[in-house]
């Protein structure tokens, strides 16, 4: 019966391995409301309720060379976004967001042929073609554990499926002459992550 199951307005993204503060989801339904551009919203998202560490802020990417143009998760310039309450942006990951139905359909949905990874960018760049907008609100909290699908936060798994995948991004959206810059970023991206890795192993 449509009158007791009313096609939805949005859908909803919900890692295994994330949780929602209680108000979280209305302040994004609140969002969408309110700024009808935006395909979606996410919250402000950290690794756990101390609030210590930062998981997602959403950031600006530059599509064309697969490289974020903002550094403010990182250089702690997203608490200035935090102070003003929301923020426009061009990615966001979906560990928790909201989506608005039509622009999903609009654009086909996730590609399907990635699994794990990446997925959410090739959506995200086809939102944005066609001139839908992103949103962070970060009233709304949410808290990613992590890892918790690949295992680790290097693995054969992880490596794999994140090669296979920006290869697959890489050859869907750009020409074949990009192919060795896209193939030296992603060896330079698992050099830093092995790094990072072997780093957080010795001083463990």
């Amino acid at each position: 019966n449509s009158l007791l199951s009313p096609e939805p307005d949005y859908f909803l993204t919900v890692n295994s391995d994330a949780i929602l503060e209680t108000d979280c989801l209305k302040i994004l339904v609140e969002t969408l409301d309110r700024h009808q551009e935006c395909a979606i919203a996410s919250p402000m998202i950290y690794k756990d309720e101390t609030k210590q560490k930062v998981d997602n802020v959403g950031y600006n990417l530059s599509y064309r060379f697969l490289i974020p143009t903002d550094l403010s998760k990182y250089t702690g310039n997203h608490h200035n976004y935090i102070r003003k309450g929301i923020r426009y942006v061009n990615w966001t990951d979906d560990v928790v967001a909201l989506m608005r139905k039509n622009a999903i359909m609009d654009v086909g949905g996730y590609d399907e042929d990635y699994f794990m990874y990446v997925e959410m960018t090739d959506m995200a760049y086809r939102l944005i073609k066609k001139g839908y907008r992103f949103i962070v609100n970060y009233n709304a909290i949410a808290y990613h554990r992590g890892k918790g699908s690949s295992g680790n936060y290097i693995s054969d798994f992880s490596v794999y499926y994140k090669l296979r995948n920006w290869l697959r991004f890489q050859r869907k959206f750009y020409p074949t002459y990009q192919l060795p810059y896209t193939i030296s970023w992603i060896l330079a991206m698992y050099g830093i992550y092995t790094m990072l890795m072997i780093l957080r192993l010795r001083y463990k």
